[in-house]
């Protein structure tokens, strides 16, 4: 079995289903590219991740949006996009990142890659980079929000055996 063809498929996937279930909003993947070894630097100012872990898989999964995005989502969850709260917008991001982490857990534990789920973080700021050194698959991901075309980004860090 190919890991990362599993991981980036079942990412995908997650990613496109859950903005449209949850938020209403058509996505596209526009691209994903290999960092291996690099820092990623292409994170936004609002980003959430959740990390996993099991006997022959473990990682994280950073869902980075830009701060505009990030109010629109959250204010179309809460129904008040004018007065969104940042701990409102923390909680959307959050629970996307859980949903979307959760469901290539899932899909992965279907493979015979069992692992659980630690709770979302989410971080603020202008220059977000992560260490992508030692993980066996490093893929940044950038999906486009067709209506608006804002873009944003996914990062999966992982180690499976």
């Amino acid at each position: 079995m190919d890991v990362a063809a599993e991981i980036i498929a079942s990412l995908n996937s997650a990613v496109v289903r859950i903005f449209s279930t949850m938020a209403s909003l058509e996505v596209a993947p526009v691209e994903s590219i290999d960092v291996s070894g690099n820092p990623a630097d292409a994170l936004h100012e609002v980003t959430g991740n959740v990390s996993f872990a099991g006997p022959a898989i473990a990682g994280v999964i950073y869902l980075s949006l830009p701060a505009a995005l990030s109010r629109r989502v959250a204010g179309i969850i809460t129904g008040d996009e004018a007065g969104v709260d940042e701990g409102a917008e923390n909680d959307v991001l959050g629970e996307f990142t859980n949903m979307v982490t959760g469901n290539i857990k899932t899909h992965m534990a279907d493979k015979g890659y069992n692992s659980a789920l630690s709770i979302p973080n989410v971080l603020r700021g202008t220059s977000i980079s992560v260490s992508c050194k030692g993980f066996t698959i490093s893929r940044a991901f950038t999906f486009k929000v067709v209506d608006s075309g804002a873009t944003f980004h996914v990062l999966a860090l992982v180690k499976a055996d």
